[in-house]
C-alpha cells in the first residue's frame, strides 16, 4: 500500500516539476500561487517521507526511493522559486519573453529542474534493482544533483528578492487614486520629485510617468481618461505654459472640473501667471492655492509643496519623511572617450570590489553601446537605508539609430517627446527582458533627455538608466553619457534615493 501511495505522489510531483521544467518558457502556463491541491500534495509528500524515514522495518529499496522523494522535493522548491522569481514575465512583450528564455537565470533554472527530475527517476529505478550498476547510477545522479543544487541557491535568492522587494505603489491600477498630477512636460523634473515623495508617504498618486508605461504608449489617452475618473483630487501645476496646452486643459482639468468641481482641485502656481488666471482664475479662486515665484523649484520649495499637498489630501496628515542628506565631499570619477573626458561627482560612493559584485550578481562590465567607441567607468557603491546601491556610467558618441529616435530638439512638443521616449524605452526593455516601471523625461543643461526605471530581472533589484546627450566639445556630433543606478532595497527606498540620482546626473561635466 505504501508503494502505491508513494508512486502516486511521485507521479504528481514529477508532473508538477515537469510542467515548469519543460513548459517553463510558456510563461502564461507557469504555476503561481498555492492551490488547495498543491497544498495537499506537499503535505502528502512530507508525511510519506517521514514514514519512510522512521519505520526501520521497510525494505531497503523503499529507503532508496525515499531518497528519490527528497530529490523530488528539492525539484519542487526550485520550480516554485522559478515561478516566483519570474512572476512578472506576464507583463513582458513576446520579444522580451524570448530574451528571457535565453538570458538571465532561466536556462540555468530549467536545467536545474530537469536534472532533479532525472535524478528522481534514476533513484526510483535504482531502488528496484539490486546490482552494482544501480549504485553507480545513484552516485552519478546524486553528484549532478548536488552540483545543480548549489547553483540553485542563486535562483532561490532571486525568488526571495522578487517576493519581498518586487512591488511598487502603482502595481494596482484598478482602485481609486488620491490625487491626479496635471502638469506640463517642462515641469517634469519638479513634478516627478513631488510624485515620488507623495508615494513614499503612502499617498496613491496618478503620475503618468509611472502609470502609463512604455508598452501602454498607444493607450495614453485612455489611461488619462481613466486616471481623471478614478482620482479623488487633482493637483494642477499651473502657469501660462499650462494654459496654452490643449492637452492639459481639455483632456485633464476641464473633465475633472465637470465631474468633481473646483473644490477637489489643488492649484500649485509655478508661478501664478496672468494667462492661466484669465482662463481659470474665477473657477479656482476659492481653492487652497500654493504659489512659487518660478517653475524650477528649489529643494526647500519642493519640500513645501509636498507638505502642502500631503496636508490637503490626508485628514490626519501624511507622515513626514526626512529627505536624505546629500554628501558634501566630492568624489569625481572620470571616463576618457572620443577625445574628451566625461566626469560625474559620485559623492558618498566607493569603489565596488569584483568579489562584492559577483556576490550581488552585478555584471563585470557595463552595457555595450553599439557601433561606438566609448569609455566605461568601474562600479561604485554605497549603502542607503541598509541596501546596496551600485552605479556605473559610460560615455561616447550617440549610440547609432537606437538613440536617435529621441532627438535633442527643444522645439519638440511635450506629446511628441514622450512618444519618442516611450518608443525607445520599450525597445530597450524588450532587448534586455526587464520589467517596465517608469519612463521619464529629464530636463538638464538646457536640453531634454530621458531616463527609464525598471526591475532588473537578472539580479532582482530596482534600476534607473539615464541617457544624457550633449554637444561634443570639439566634434560636430552629439555626445551621450549613460548612467545606471541599481538599488537592492525596497521600491520606496529607491524613490527616496531618486534625489541623489538626479543630483549626480546634474553633476556631469564634459571637457
Amino acid at each position: 500500500m505504501a508503494l502505491i501511495v508513494q508512486g502516486f505522489l511521485l507521479s504528481l510531483g514529477l508532473a508538477y516539476a515537469a510542467r515548469v521544467g519543460w513548459a517553463g518558457p510558456k510563461f502564461e502556463r507557469s504555476l503561481t500561487g498555492d492551490s488547495r491541491s498543491e497544498v495537499l500534495w506537499h503535505c502528502g509528500l512530507l508525511v510519506t517521507a517521514a514514514l519512510l524515514l522512521l519505520l526501520d522495518g521497510w525494505p531497503e529499496k523503499v529507503r532508496w526511493a525515499w531518497v528519490g522523494l527528497v530529490s523530488l522535493a528539492m525539484t519542487i522548491v526550485l520550480a516554485r522559486s522559478y515561478t516566483e522569481a519570474y512572476r512578472w514575465t506576464g507583463e513582458l512583450s513576446p520579444k522580451a519573453r524570448r530574451v528571457m528564455e535565453s538570458a538571465s537565470h532561466l536556462p540555468q533554472a530549467r536545467r536545474m529542474i530537469r536534472c532533479c527530475i532525472w535524478t528522481t527517476l534514476a533513484l526510483v529505478w535504482a531502488a528496484q534493482c539490486e546490482s552494482d550498476v544501480s549504485l553507480v547510477v545513484i552516485y552519478v545522479f546524486l553528484g549532478s544533483f548536488l552540483f545543480w543544487l548549489l547553483r540553485g541557491w542563486q535562483l532561490v535568492h532571486l525568488a526571495v528578492r522578487t517576493h519581498i522587494y518586487g512591488h511598487t505603489p502603482w502595481d494596482d491600477t484598478t482602485g481609486e487614486f488620491d490625487v491626479f498630477l496635471s502638469y506640463r512636460r517642462l515641469n517634469a523634473n519638479v513634478v516627478r520629485r513631488i510624485a515620488e515623495e507623495l508615494a513614499v508617504r503612502g499617498i496613491r498618486v496618478w503620475f503618468d510617468e509611472y502609470v502609463v508605461l512604455a508598452r501602454d504608449r498607444r493607450f495614453l489617452e485612455q489611461r488619462l481618461r481613466d486616471g481623471v475618473e478614478k482620482s479623488r483630487n487633482m493637483a494642477v501645476f499651473s502657469n501660462d505654459s499650462y494654459a496654452q496646452s490643449p492637452w492639459c486643459c481639455h483632456s485633464e482639468l476641464d473633465p475633472f472640473l465637470a465631474k468633481f468641481g473646483a473644490a477637489k482641485v489643488i492649484p500649485v502656481g509655478m508661478p501664478r501667471e496672468a494667462q492661466f488666471l484669465t482662463k481659470y482664475g474665477n473657477v479656482l479662486n476659492g481653492c487652497d492655492w500654493i504659489v512659487f515665484p518660478r517653475n524650477d523649484l528649489l529643494e526647500h520649495e519642493i519640500a513645501e509643496a509636498v507638505l502642502h499637498l500631503a496636508a490637503s489630501l490626508t485628514s490626519g496628515g501624511a507622515p513626514d519623511i526626512h529627505p536624505d542628506t546629500l554628501p558634501e565631499e566630492s568624489n569625481r570619477v572620470e571616463v576618457l572617450a572620443d577625445e574628451c573626458i566625461a566626469s560625474l561627482d559620485l559623492a558618498g560612493f566607493k569603489f565596488l570590489r569584483p568579489f562584492d559584485r559577483e556576490m550581488k550578481g552585478i555584471p563585470a562590465k557595463g552595457i555595450n553601446l553599439k557601433e561606438v567607441t566609448s569609455g566605461f567607468s568601474d562600479f561604485y557603491a554605497c549603502h542607503h537605508r541598509g541596501a546596496l546601491v551600485a552605479v556605473e556610467f559610460s560615455a561616447g558618441y550617440e549610440s547609432g539609430p537606437q538613440r536617435t529616435m529621441v532627438p535633442v530638439d527643444k522645439r519638440l512638443s511635450d506629446t511628441e517627446l514622450m512618444e519618442y521616449t516611450r518608443d525607445f524605452a520599450a525597445d530597450f526593455l524588450e532587448e534586455c527582458g526587464h520589467r517596465d516601471v517608469g519612463v521619464h523625461t529629464v530636463i538638464a543643461f538646457g536640453f531634454r533627455h530621458f531616463a527609464v526605471s525598471y526591475w532588473n530581472t537578472s539580479v532582482g533589484a530596482w534600476a534607473r538608466k539615464y541617457s544624457v546627450i550633449l554637444p561634443h566639445p570639439r566634434a560636430q556630433k552629439n555626445f551621450e553619457v549613460v548612467v545606471t543606478f541599481t538599488h537592492f532595497g525596497q521600491f520606496v527606498d529607491f524613490l527616496v534615493f531618486a534625489q541623489r540620482m538626479d543630483a549626480m546626473v546634474n553633476s556631469l561635466q564634459i571637457r
